[in-house]
């Protein structure tokens, strides 16, 4: 309770919107079931439902975040409420959307439609913005313990790469269906921008998640890429607790930290090239499986090396 009272103080407004995300959830579950409006082929109510959960999931990333600033900086403040004003723009327009029964991504069908998809456009530019002047504070602030420091500064910069991800799906890709309408009808699309690579979202995909899987999707990487920001801390601090690796000395559990943020930064990578290939993530071809395992394979062998290093300091 004592870590929650804290950020409280000194993220009230972050934390604020991550209740306001997490008071969302049963209410979108609850619609689910009691009022399904299908878009693009599945239940709209599950778009809210994960913007909700992830959304809850990284303003108290970036909350617990602030409690290791020894004292209170203007530009991690700056950062955190833009993350915060961004998250429920972005969330409270996408439930906007389903509640008219319409996309909210993408959709530039009409000028109410069109306003809304670049109000969301803007702020999440804004919150990725923001999350690369986090990156730069904690790299900043020498006073955080170097571990943690090291996981925290890899898990945003490894969120950043995941969010370049979302570049691709509104800016870059298009759909077969739009690219028709651009081409040989030569008039605007509906909608410009997609999730899938290939095909037209909406077609089948894995449950509750929606990932294409029959073609690319950009997604896959997203998502991946965004949760580093909570798997490189939690690691870092399983390595301070003992529980893993205990016997290890404070320099390899840094390099162990190392080794894992740039294997994830690159599992990413693949991740959003294997979408933009046009493959499915349950469908890789030899190339995607290939790279995976020398990902995988080079992992191994490196922290192998780290461990059998005789400690050079006392145990962390």
């Amino acid at each position: 309770m004592t870590l929650f009272r804290t950020m409280w103080q000194q993220q009230r407004f972050l934390m604020i919107v991550t209740a306001l995300h997490i008071a969302l959830i049963p209410i979108a579950t609850l619609l689910f079931f009691l009022n399904p409006v299908v878009i693009t082929g599945v239940d709209g109510w599950v778009k809210p439902l994960k913007f909700a959960i992830s959304g809850a999931i990284y303003a108290m990333s970036i909350a617990w975040i602030a409690t290791l600033l020894p004292t209170a900086s203007r530009w991690y403040k700056l950062a955190s409420g833009t993350i915060a004003l961004a998250l429920v723009i972005e969330t409270a327009l996408i439930t906007l959307q389903v509640v008219r029964g319409t996309t909210s991504h993408y959709n530039i069908s009409t000028p109410l439609d069109t306003t809304i998809y670049s109000l969301m456009a803007t702020f999440i530019s804004m919150l990725a913005t923001a999350n690369i002047i986090c990156l730069f504070v904690v790299i900043s602030q020498k006073t955080i313990p170097s571990l943690i420091r090291s996981a925290c500064s890899w898990g945003l910069a490894i969120a950043f790469v995941g969010m370049i991800a979302g570049v691709l799906m509104t800016s870059v890709n298009v759909s077969p269906s739009q690219l028709h309408t651009m081409q040989v009808d030569k008039r605007a699309p509906a909608n410009y921008g997609a999730h899938s690579v290939g095909v037209d979202d909406g077609g089948p995909g894995l449950p509750l998640l929606g990932w294409s899987t029959v073609a690319g999707d950009l997604r896959v990487g997203h998502f991946v890429g965004l949760h580093g920001l909570q798997l490189l801390p939690l690691l870092a601090l399983l390595l301070l607790s003992g529980r893993l690796f205990g016997r290890q000395s404070s320099s390899q559990h840094q390099q162990f930290v190392h080794l894992v943020g740039i294997a994830y930064t690159a599992l990413t990578g693949l991740l959003i090239w294997q979408a933009w290939r046009g493959q499915s993530l349950i469908n890789p071809d030899v190339i995607s499986v290939s790279c995976a395992a020398a990902i995988v394979g080079v992992s191994i062998v490196a922290a192998l090396i780290i461990l059998r290093n005789p400690p050079q300091t006392q145990p962390a």
